[in-house]
C-alpha cells in the first residue's frame, strides 16, 4: 500500500476518449503537495477500476472506486520497471490477466526505444532506421499526430510491409487520411479498399476489432475521398456519411449496458474499458462521435452545393466547432439572414479566428455598400439612429456634435463592442430598401 502511505488521496482522469499509453492520469494529493502520474487503464469490473500507474521510478497497479469520479482506494501491486509480475490467480485479479499481457506488450515496445517519443518531437533529430514493424507503426502514429505527414506515411508504409501486423487496420486508416491531405485520393482509395477487405485484427492495445468496423471506416474514407474529388452530388456519398452518423448513435446505446445507475437514474459506476472501446474507431485519434461530426459537416456541404440551405442547417444542429459555425454563417447569408451570420462571425472572430474576422469584414463592407445614402444632400444623422460604416459595420449613435444646426460628428456604439467617434459624412442610415428591414434585423 505504498501509494496510499505516501499520498492521502487521489483520483483518475482520462485526457482523451481513446486513452493510449500514459494518456490517462492520476492526481495524487497530500498537504502542500500535488503530483500527476501517468496511468494506463487496464480493466473495470463495474465496482472497481484497475490502472497501471507510473510516478517517477515507481510503478503500481492501483484500484479506483466510482464516487462521481474515479477515486484512488489502494495499490495492489508494485511493479518492476521492465515488466509486470504476474498477479495472483485468485479472484478478482484473474480478470486482469489479458489486460496485463496487453500492457506488457505495450511496455516492451516503449522500452525497446525508450527515447523514441522525445526524439520524434524534436525536428532534425535522427530517428533509427532499423525498426521492427511494431515500433514503426507506433512511430508512424506519433508522427501523424504531430502533423509530420510525409514521415508518418513512410513509417506506416514500412510497418504495412509486415503481413502479420496486428494493427493493420489502424495503419491503413491513418495512411489513407495522410494521402488525402497530400492530395492523393487514388492512394487513399487503395487503402480504403484494403481496409474493407480485412477480416481480422486488433487495436493498439491488442483488443480484437469487430469485423463490421472495417467496412464502416472504409465507407467513411470513401466519403472523404468523394468530397475531395468534388463528387459531392452523389447519393452514394450522402448514404456513406449517413451510415457513419447512425453508427455513432448506435455506439451511445451500446455503452448504456456498461453503465450502472441508481433508482434516480444517476450513473454510479462505469465500465470505462468497455465504454471507451465501444466509443472508438480503428483510427487511433478518432472516436465514433467525432467521425459522425465530420460526416454531418460533409453532408451539410453537399446540401449547400445543392442549394438546399435549410436541409444543410438541420445537418449542423447541435454542432458548434469552428468549421461548423463558418459553414452555418455561409448558409445564413445564402438565406438572407445577415444578422445571424454576423452574430456567429463576431463570436468566432472574438475567439481569435482569422477566417471569421476576414469573413466578418467582408459581410460588413457588403452591407455598408448595399445601404449607401442617396446622392445630393447628406443624410441627417442623429442620436439613437442606427447607422452603418463601410469598415466597422452597424452601430447605434449615442452622442453627436452639432455645427450650424447640423450634426457633423457622431459617437457610435458599434455591434463589435467598440465605441468610435467619426464624421457623420462617413456614416449612412441603416434605412431599409424594403419597409421594416434593416441590415441587422
Amino acid at each position: 500500500m505504498k501509494l496510499l502511505e505516501t499520498y492521502e488521496r487521489g483520483s483518475l482522469g482520462v485526457r482523451r476518449s481513446f486513452p493510449r499509453f500514459a494518456q490517462a492520469y492520476v492526481t495524487l494529493e497530500r498537504p502542500g503537495k500535488v503530483r500527476q502520474a501517468g496511468a494506463r487503464i487496464l480493466t473495470s469490473d463495474g465496482e472497481f477500476l484497475y490502472a497501471y500507474v507510473e510516478l517517477g521510478t515507481s510503478f503500481w497497479v492501483a484500484t479506483f472506486a466510482w464516487k462521481n469520479e474515479w477515486i484512488l482506494v489502494g495499490a495492489i501491486e508494485e511493479a518492476p520497471p521492465d515488466s509486470l509480475r504476474a498477479l495472483p490467480n485468485d479472484a478478482p485479479w484473474d480478470a486482469l490477466a489479458a489486460p496485463l499481457q496487453i500492457l506488457k506488450t505495450r511496455l516492451a515496445r516503449i522500452r525497446r526505444q525508450p527515447d523514441l517519443e522525445s526524439r520524434v518531437r524534436q525536428p532534425g533529430v535522427p530517428i533509427p532506421e532499423a525498426l521492427a514493424s511494431a515500433d514503426a507503426v507506433e512511430l508512424g502514429f506519433s508522427l501523424a499526430f504531430l502533423r509530420r505527414n510525409e514521415e508518418a506515411e513512410r513509417y506506416l508504409s514500412r510497418a504495412l510491409e509486415d503481413p502479420t501486423l496486428p494493427e493493420r487496420a489502424a495503419a491503413l486508416a491513418v495512411r489513407a487520411e495522410l494521402r488525402l491531405a497530400r492530395g492523393l485520393p487514388s492512394g487513399a482509395a487503395e487503402d480504403a479498399d484494403a481496409l474493407a477487405a480485412l477480416t481480422g485484427g486488433t487495436d493498439q492495445d491488442g483488443y480484437k476489432i469487430p469485423v463490421a468496423w472495417f467496412a464502416m471506416h472504409a465507407r467513411y474514407l470513401r466519403g472523404l475521398i468523394a468530397a475531395q474529388t468534388e463528387s459531392l452530388l452523389d447519393e452514394e456519398t450522402l448514404e456513406d456519411f449517413a451510415v457513419v452518423v447512425a453508427d455513432a448513435q448506435a455506439a451511445e446505446e451500446e455503452k448504456r449496458a456498461y453503465m450502472t445507475t441508481n433508482d434516480a437514474g444517476e450513473i454510479i459506476a462505469v465500465d470505462i474499458g468497455a465504454t471507451v472501446f465501444l466509443g472508438t474507431t480503428i483510427h487511433p485519434e478518432l472516436t465514433r462521435v467525432q467521425r459522425s461530426t465530420i460526416s454531418r459537416l460533409k453532408r451539410a456541404e453537399i446540401f449547400r452545393k445543392r442549394r438546399a440551405y435549410e436541409t444543410a442547417l438541420r445537418e449542423l444542429e447541435g454542432l458548434d466547432d469552428l468549421p461548423d459555425d463558418l459553414l452555418r454563417a455561409t448558409l445564413f447569408q445564402a438565406l438572407g439572414r445577415e444578422a445571424d451570420a454576423v452574430n456567429i462571425l463576431m463570436k468566432r472572430a472574438n475567439d481569435g479566428s482569422a477566417d471569421a474576422a476576414k469573413r466578418l469584414q467582408e459581410v460588413r463592407s457588403a452591407a455598408a455598400l448595399a445601404f449607401k445614402a442617396p446622392t445630393g444632400r447628406p443624410e441627417e444623422i442623429d442620436v439613437e439612429d442606427r447607422v452603418l460604416h463601410s469598415k466597422f459595420g452597424p452601430g447605434v449613435v449615442t452622442d453627436a456634435v452639432s455645427v450650424n444646426g447640423r450634426n457633423v460628428r457622431a459617437t457610435v456604439d458599434f455591434d463589435d463592442g467598440v465605441t468610435r467617434t467619426l464624421p457623420t459624412n462617413v456614416l449612412v442610415l441603416a434605412a431599409a430598401t424594403e419597409e421594416g428591414a434593416t441590415p441587422t434585423e
